[in-house]
């Protein structure tokens, strides 16, 4: 079971990092480097729209082959989870279903307290910036949890969404 849980975090760890780098490296979406939309990275890196156009061609199948995994992942797991609950008793199934609960609820626990982390991070950062600064700022954190609030996102609600459904 533990070599099933270092599979499926690395696939999750594989698909967050293509989607964060399809996401950081938004190579321009076909716009001209002098446009105000260009990525920051293509900005940066000088790339033109061909240019853009290839690397994205690139980036988008690992991204998508990144995320059929963490599909095919999750599918295994719920496989496994109903072959285990095939095995077990009525009492047991109850027992099962206490375990998720209170499992449901540390993951729950921890995500308040990352968020709160990340919250109180942003805050301080603010303070340190000036006027301009703060408004890209807020800008860029604003479109940042947009795409994470994004449910084709790889790992988008895995915490609630995939351990909530209690054994029948």
């Amino acid at each position: 079971m533990n070599h099933f849980k270092l599979i499926v975090f690395s696939v999750f760890a594989l698909a967050l990092s293509a989607g964060l780098v399809a996401g950081k490296l938004d190579w321009g979406s076909g716009r001209s480097k002098a446009g105000s939309d260009a990525s920051p990275l293509a900005t940066e890196l000088g790339l033109n729209n061909q240019q853009c156009q290839q690397i994205r061609g690139i980036w988008e199948p690992v991204r998508q082959s990144a995320k059929d995994s963490y599909d095919d992942a999750r599918r295994l797991e719920r496989q496994r989870d109903d072959s285990v609950k095939a095995l077990l008793t009525k009492e047991q199934q109850e027992q099962y279903n206490r375990i998720h609960q209170d499992y449901n609820a540390g993951v729950l626990s921890l995500q308040a307290k990352r968020n709160a982390q990340f919250r109180e991070a942003i805050e301080r950062t603010k303070q340190l910036l000036t006027e301009p600064q703060r408004q890209k700022y807020e800008q860029l954190i604003k479109d940042r949890l947009n795409a994470r609030e994004n449910p084709e996102r790889p790992g988008a609600g895995v915490a609630t969404a995939a351990y909530s459904t209690p054994v029948p």
